[in-house]
């Protein structure tokens, strides 16, 4: 069996942290890891009866370990490993997977490289027999790993959460539950409340722009 290295045209998104015990610092989105039937820059084809067969193999055994950079050999490299894949799946013809980000030396470089918009892409890390250029049936995915040279042209974007809009929704839903509970005569004097409240936390706008922005009708 030849080790496989599949590029791909993948985009890959930086989640919000997922920590478990401190196992976990961080967590990525990976779209577009692969595309059945399409030829990638190492002039290889993945059928997609084959990506099929290897992807259904391969959930029962995950989570699995990836690394940064593909290692020397198939089964991987300890000190390079980064990452597990925590699922992945076929979307019509495209992959997509999940990863989260591992508390080792190689996580802490691989979230400090996408925090720094270091572009980056994915690759699947496999086994198996390739005839006229086509993957064949039998095709072993190990894992997927992250490389500066991808050979499709897929790239990891980082995706910022929006803060400022989490914070007007838990400030719009607190005012709403406080409305609902007093009486039509103190709504006007909750509005205030909250309105002097934004004002000293270096809200700019004024009593009507927070009312709107609160979907409040008095």
């Amino acid at each position: 069996m030849k080790l496989i290295e599949q590029k791909s045209d993948s985009k890959i998104s930086l989640l919000e942290s997922k920590k478990r015990d401190g196992k976990y610092i961080g967590r990525i989105k990976i779209s577009n890891f692969v595309e059945a039937g399409k030829e990638n820059k190492n002039e290889r084809i993945y059928p997609k009866e084959v990506l099929e067969s290897a992807l259904a193999k391969i959930k029962g055994e995950l989570p699995i370990p990836g690394n940064i950079e593909h290692p020397e050999k198939s089964g991987g490299d300890l000190q390079s490993i980064s990452h597990e894949i925590e699922s992945i799946k076929l979307k019509g013809k495209l992959g997509e997977a999940t990863a989260n980000i591992l508390n080792t030396n190689s996580g802490k470089d691989l979230l400090a490289l996408l925090k720094s918009g270091i572009k980056i892409g994915s690759s699947m890390r496999g086994v198996g027999k390739v005839e006229n250029n086509s993957v064949q049936e039998g095709y072993q995915l190990l894992s997927i790993d992250f490389v500066l040279t991808p050979s499709f042209e897929n790239r990891i974007a980082l995706q910022e959460s929006k803060f400022d809009e989490r914070v007007a929704e838990m400030v719009k839903q607190s005012v709403k539950k406080q409305l609902n509970e007093r009486n039509a005569e103190k709504r006007h004097e909750i509005i205030l409340e909250q309105f002097s409240e934004a004002k000293d936390s270096g809200y700019s706008g004024s009593l009507e722009q927070w009312k709107e922005l609160l979907e409040i009708k008095e």
